[in-house]
């Protein structure tokens, strides 16, 4: 399962710089969004979200279950898809780079959503882990002040603290992550829609 699990995720990674025609730019957009400004717009809410991170995190997870039970029903269907997209006699050579575009659209399709649901269900867990521990997410970060001086530094208050401020950039992160790739998603569906209507005489 974890080597499914890591598979899912290299593949993800892979398609944020692989084009439609399977060629790697290693900085292209999608890639240093992620990589980057994804984590520094997480850092970035924690810290002006202090006081408290969320209202109501339940609703997170309701409508996250509801989006990954859809994409799931999606996902098992894609393999049928590419069995329209096998290599057809006398076709063109046009033809033949706009199968493989779709083809690669789909791919691209396939890893942006199956990376999707393994982000929400990380984030429906971390979630989780709040209704166990409510302090992740309530506590008031705000009360804390940064102590230079070592003797009077409360390892307690600073341990927990940290693994709070962790756990809610992760949280934010995973988030994003997830209605990042959703869109990914959509935008090479829609291409792959095109092509099939273009297909309809």
């Amino acid at each position: 399962m974890l080597l499914n699990v890591k598979s899912i995720r290299e593949n993800a990674k892979k398609s944020l710089f692989t084009d439609i025609n399977g060629d790697e730019h290693k900085w292209s957009f999608a890639y240093i969004f992620v990589k980057f400004i994804i984590p520094l717009i997480s850092c970035s809410i924690v810290y002006l979200n202090d006081e408290k991170l969320m209202d109501d995190p339940k609703v997170i997870v309701m409508l996250l279950s509801l989006f990954s039970g859809l994409m799931f029903g999606v996902l098992i269907k894609i393999p049928d898809k590419f069995k329209d997209l096998e290599p057809k006699q006398n076709e063109s050579k046009q033809e033949e780079t706009k199968r493989m575009q779709v083809k690669n659209y789909l791919k691209l399709f396939m890893y942006s959503l199956s990376y999707s649901i393994l982000v929400a269900l990380f984030s429906i867990f971390f979630v989780i882990l709040n209704s166990f521990f409510p302090f992740l997410i309530l506590l008031d970060l705000s009360v804390y002040q940064f102590e230079l001086d070592i003797q009077k530094i409360d390892v307690g208050a600073t341990l927990l603290v940290i693994l709070v401020i962790i756990y809610r950039i992760l949280l934010v992160n995973y988030l994003l992550n997830f209605l990042f790739f959703i869109f990914r998603a959509v935008t090479n569906l829609y291409e792959f829609m095109l092509y099939e209507f273009n297909k309809i005489k």
